[in-house]
């Protein structure tokens, strides 16, 4: 009776932690892709945090938040973070800067596009 409730349990962390990779990390990596000032001062910082393991952040995440349900899910966030953020930011300077300039003309705003 406890293994389904176990993995629901451990379920919900995970798709905690990816939600809030993804609220974080597109909007950044939207704003990396298409603002250069952005991109000159977290880009740096992402790309030097990356490589960090995640086994790595464990200790800062016991001593940070203890053995608790939050500190497992900054761990899945950490996890998920640092791809979404890459894609994203590659995604968004991959967009042809002419489609962009015909939305602008059709009435598009910042934020539609």
């Amino acid at each position: 009776g406890t293994w389904g409730e176990a993995v629901t349990f451990s379920a919900w962390r995970v798709a905690k932690g990816f939600a809030l990779a993804i609220l974080v990390g597109v909007p950044l990596g939207i704003l990396i892709g298409w603002n250069r000032i952005v991109s000159a001062l977290v880009d740096p910082t992402i790309q030097w945090l990356r490589p960090v393991p995640i086994t790595a952040w464990l200790p800062i995440s016991i001593a940070v938040f203890g053995i608790s349900d939050f500190g497992a899910v900054f761990l899945i966030t950490i996890g998920a973070f640092y791809p979404i953020v890459i894609n994203t930011t590659q995604g968004a300077r991959g967009v042809d800067k002419n489609w962009i300039r015909a939305a602008l003309m059709m009435g598009a705003s910042r934020f539609d596009i």
